[in-house]
């Protein structure tokens, strides 16, 4: 079910652009996927006293 409703909101141009930031600008993945899930507001900023 999460993942069905992750899929609506990552269309393959999103996909290509986060691909491409971990395998062509070498990016760290995990940095990568929460700045992306950050974006699409299905995660929130951690607060900097966390």
């Amino acid at each position: 079910m999460v993942l069905a409703r992750l899929a609506k909101l990552l269309d393959d141009a999103t996909m290509r652009g986060l691909n491409w930031q971990v395998d062509g600008e070498k990016k760290n993945p995990r940095a990568v996927v929460r700045a992306g899930l950050r974006s699409k507001d299905l995660l929130a900023a951690r607060n900097k006293s966390e």
